[in-house]
């Protein structure tokens, strides 16, 4: 029971710093979903997403479930997304990188095929290219 609640807890957290992320971005203020994210990433990282380029501790994200892990990696897109639009095209590649690398450890955990996180991955692998241009 302890670790179902962990996981909703933490679920939790994540999606809906990722809703206001991204509402963030579409009311054109990618600055505020940039301090969505950076508390998102102190909050359960630990880390400062201003670090270039900013790394996950490996040994944490072992830790996680399959599911948090591929929330995150949505959270990681969506802060890519953000610095894209702030312009910061080095940091917004360093979070597609990180979030196609938790769709992968995702992938590993959950062992099965997920049509969704392939369309995830094939996203992050579009808007990679078109910012590498």
């Amino acid at each position: 029971m302890i670790k179902e609640d962990y996981l909703i807890r933490f679920i939790t957290i994540i999606g809906r710093s990722i809703a206001a992320m991204l509402d963030k971005r579409k009311q054109q203020q990618p600055e505020e979903s940039l301090v969505l994210a950076r508390a998102l990433f102190k909050e359960i990282t630990g880390g400062n997403i201003d670090e270039v380029p900013f790394q996950l501790d490996e040994q944490q994200v072992s830790r996680w479930s399959a599911q948090i892990t591929e929330r995150m990696g949505d959270a990681a897109y969506e802060t890519a997304m953000a610095y894209k639009d702030c312009g910061d095209k080095a940091r917004a590649e360093n979070f597609m990188d990180i979030a196609l690398s938790l769709y992968a450890a995702s992938e590993y955990k959950d062992k099965t095929f997920s049509i969704e996180r392939e369309q995830k991955k094939e996203m992050v692998n579009k808007d990679k290219s078109i910012l590498s241009k």
